[in-house]
């Protein structure tokens, strides 16, 4: 091997290594691992206290995502009226906690401690993101 192959090979071996760094140190900070999000105590909570299966823990988490984005979406309205619309967002994110999420042997049980009464009418229509 002359020294010129050498050095082309030593720098080609390099720059792959460097380049899967880079890629793994650009993942990492991209795309976080489990990033707990605002309400994961809430929904880990919900879980243990449920024992919801990973199917449910996942729809619980798309409903808990959509609950946020509304939150957001009053934030970014700035309206005066903005308690009024996240209590009736926290409503309608019980509701379908409770119509999607919790198993029907304990769904009176769920009702009881968000002191919801009757189950809010909600369509089965409607999208979870």
């Amino acid at each position: 091997m002359t020294s010129e192959r050498f050095w082309i090979l030593v720098l080609a071996v390099t720059s792959f290594f460097a380049g899967v760094a880079g890629g793994v140190l650009f993942a990492m900070d991209r795309f976080p691992r489990d990033a707990p999000g605002p309400f994961a105590s809430y929904r880990e909570r919900l879980v243990d206290e449920y024992e919801l299966s990973a199917y449910d823990e996942s729809r619980l988490r798309q409903v808990l995502d959509a609950y946020q984005e509304e939150i957001e979406r009053l934030k970014s309205r700035q309206l005066q009226a903005f308690d009024e619309e996240l209590a009736r967002a926290g409503t309608e994110c019980n509701g379908r906690i409770a119509t999607y999420v919790i198993p029907e042997d304990r769904k009176h049980e769920f009702r009881l401690a968000c002191g919801i009464a009757e189950p809010e009418p909600f369509p089965p229509s409607a999208p979870l993101h």
